[in-house]
Formats: structure tokens, C-alpha cells, sequence
């Protein structure tokens, strides 16, 4: 345990062993934050806490001592980060060091925060993004040689596996923070990372966009999964409004498929 934090959920594959361990990674929203340890082929184990303040320092050292410095002393080399601060560059667009200006003409970037920018080749783009200073310079801290990605790099990555011909919606679901891609004939219209609270919260936000791009909303095909235990739930409650609501998911439930996922990218 991290002092009086315990994992909002938890998971572990029984009787594993330290020298089945060939990597661990570490992927951080606003309001919690995931560490998972994993073999070759299977996730091992995983721990997801969350906290009420937003980017708190404190709490997120607490996980890093605790869970990356723990029994097995495994050195975090990736990093995963959930930022609504990011702009996506097509490739023929993007400048480099340069491109990271227009990240601060759109958003609040303080001197000391973070820039970053991952190509998605998948998509042809670029995407750049910023994370809080605190979180920067605790990975700093404790950590050499660390590997920075935006999670949207994930989530835009595997756009291409949906259907081309449809409106398709790929939501990502965190505790108190979305991630959500919107694409119409094989075209991306919109992708966003934002806080959430109910799911009309998300249904607004693709009237917005289906408004905004001519198309009909409640013809969105719906693809979710999320570091949330309440996924199926929330994709239930989707089908309220949408006629087809698909859950990414496996044997061990989407949790750890989307670990998987995220853990196969890069």
C-alpha cells in the first residue's frame, strides 16, 4: 500500500516470478495513474489509483516509490500520458521543434511543463502534447532513459482497424478523463481528451462534432474500453442513444486487453 492509497483495481496472475518480468510501464491522467508489470506474452500484474487532485505531485511520488521502486526493482522505461493540451500535425505540416510553438498558441503551457511530439505513422500525422512540470520532473527524478508517448498516439493507431465505410467512435475511458476519436469514411474528423462525468457528457461532444461535419450521430459505430472496472456499464448505457455500441475486450475482461494493447504499441 502507498501510506493510507489503495488500488481503486487491482490485478495479478498468480505464482509468477521475478525472472518472468521483461518490462514494466507506467501510464498517467490528470486524476490517477496505472502501473503494470509484464512477461513476453501476458500482463503480470496491474495497479490503478486514483486521486481527487488533479496532477498532485505527492500522490503520483507515492506510486512511483512505492509501486516502480517496489520488490522486483523494475526500471519504468515508458511512459504513457493523458493530456488534453495536444495538437495533431499531418506529416506534411510538421516542423519539428517547431511545431511544438503552436502547441502554446492553443493552450495554457507553463514555462516548465513538458513538450513532447510522437509520430503516428498509421495516420500520417503527428501529434504534440505537454504534460504538468511536477509529473515531468518526478520521472526526472527517478527515472534514466525514459520513453515519452501520448496515449493518443495508441488510441489514433488503431483507427485503421475499424470500418472505413461508417461513422466510428473509438472511446477510451479513464477514471474522470476520455479519450475519444471520431472518424467518417475512413476520415479523422475530431479526437479529443477530455474530462468526463456522465456519459452525455460524451454524447454532446459527438452531436458537437457530427454537427460540425454533416453527419448523423446516432449512426455512430461505438468501439470502448477503458482503465475503468465500470466499462460494460458505461458502453450499456451508450446504446441508450447509439444503435451499435461494441466492447473491446478478451478473456480477462477489457481492462487487461487494453493493457495488452497499449502494451504492443509504441
Amino acid at each position: 500500500m502507498v501510506d493510507t492509497l489503495s488500488p481503486y483495481w487491482t490485478y495479478s496472475v498468480e505464482g509468477y516470478k521475478p525472472a518472468d518480468i521483461v518490462g514494466e510501464e507506467l501510464m498517467i491522467w490528470k486524476n490517477g495513474c496505472c502501473v503494470y508489470i509484464y512477461s513476453e506474452n501476458d500482463i503480470l500484474e496491474a495497479h490503478v489509483y486514483t486521486t481527487d487532485t488533479p496532477w498532485e505531485s505527492i500522490f503520483f511520488e507515492k506510486i512511483l516509490l512505492n509501486e516502480a521502486m517496489g520488490q522486483n526493482n523494475q526500471k519504468i522505461r515508458k511512459v504513457w500520458i493523458a493530456d488534453e493540451r495536444s495538437l495533431i500535425i499531418p506529416d506534411k505540416l510538421y516542423l519539428g521543434e517547431a511545431s511544438k510553438l503552436w502547441l502554446k498558441r492553443l493552450h495554457h503551457i507553463s514555462a516548465d511543463d513538458e513538450i513532447f511530439a510522437n509520430p503516428i505513422p498509421e495516420i500520417h500525422t503527428h501529434i504534440v502534447y505537454a504534460y504538468d512540470a511536477g509529473i515531468a520532473t518526478l520521472m526526472k527524478k527517478y527515472f534514466n532513459h525514459l520513453d515519452v508517448f501520448s496515449l493518443s498516439r495508441f488510441s489514433l493507431s488503431n483507427l485503421k482497424q475499424f470500418g472505413s465505410q461508417e461513422s466510428v467512435a473509438s472511446l477510451i475511458l479513464l477514471q474522470n478523463t476520455a479519450l475519444l476519436s471520431v472518424t467518417n469514411a475512413g476520415k479523422l474528423l475530431a479526437h479529443q481528451t477530455f474530462e468526463f462525468e456522465t456519459v452525455e457528457n460524451v454524447v454532446y461532444k459527438i452531436a458537437l462534432i457530427a454537427e460540425k461535419n454533416d453527419f448523423d450521430p446516432m449512426m455512430v459505430h461505438f468501439n470502448v474500453t477503458g482503465i475503468i472496472d465500470s466499462v460494460e456499464e458505461f458502453a450499456l448505457d451508450l446504446r441508450s442513444y447509439f444503435k451499435q455500441v461494441d466492447i473491446i475486450t478478451g478473456d480477462n475482461g477489457p481492462i487487461l486487453e487494453l493493457l495488452k494493447q497499449i502494451k504492443a504499441c509504441g
